[in-house]
Parts: structure tokens; sequence; C-alpha cells
């Protein structure tokens, strides 16, 4: 078997070959084509002697981790905090063209509020699953 090596995909490839390829793969209906749009995406390439055996584009969405509040706010403080920083990450989103930004929660009025703002589930039966750098190389 010949040793597959990874590089990053010339745009011609992504035209010509990744397109093709995505059709073809399990899910590749879930791939959002405006994530090749971005600046900030680039796509890697596996081959082999014998060509490009699979492709992967890297987008770099903004995570908004979590809303940290300082105790005892009123309900109307705390909404005028969410609005701010919500504003400002997707600001910030922008700014870094970053495409997309996440938003973990669990707390019913938050998530409510940042789907009132814009955010969406993401489509039903999709997975995630993170890779945690300090967990996986603990020192």
């Amino acid at each position: 078997m010949d040793r597959v090596l990874v590089r990053r995909a010339k745009a011609e490839e992504i035209q010509d070959q990744m397109l093709n390829y995505l059709w073809s793969t399990p899910d590749g209906q879930l791939f959002d084509m405006d994530v090749l749009e971005h600046p900030s995406t680039f796509t890697l390439a596996a081959f082999n002697r014998g060509g490009i055996l699979g492709f992967l584009p890297i987008q770099r969405p903004l995570m908004l981790e979590n809303l940290i509040f300082r105790p005892g706010l009123t309900p109307g403080e705390t909404a005028q905090v969410i609005a701010k920083l919500g504003e400002h990450a997707l600001e910030e989103t922008i700014r870094e063209d970053a495409g997309e930004a996440y938003f973990l929660c669990r707390e019913k009025t938050t998530l409510k509020f940042a789907e009132r703002h814009g955010f969406t589930p993401l489509p039903e039966k999709l997975v995630v699953r993170r890779f945690h750098v300090r967990e996986n190389f603990a020192r």
C-alpha cells in the first residue's frame, strides 16, 4: 500500500476534484459551501502516488464558550449583558471573517435569547465531538 501524505489543497483541486467527491461522500449534503468563501478557511488534501484520496476543509469559527455573570444581577441587567456581549462577539466574528460562531449553552432562557438573535440549532442528528488539547496531551 502506498504511503499517504497530506498537504494544502490548491484552489483548482478544490473546484475540480473536491466538489465532485463531495456528492459521493456520506453526509456530503451537510457540507456548507459558504465555508469555502472565507479567507480564513483552508483545505487539506490527502494523497499518494495515485493522486488525491480525500479532502478536509478547515474553517475557523468563533466558539462562544459560556456566559458568566456577577451574582445578584436583575433579569434586565442579565439581558443587557447577554445582548452586549453577544453583539460584540458577532462583530468579532465578522472582523475575523470567521464565517460562523458557535454558542455553547444549555440554560433555556439564554438559548431562547440566542435563537431570537440568529443562532440556530445544528442539523438534527448531527453529532459534535471535540478534541481538547490539554486533556489529550497532559503535561
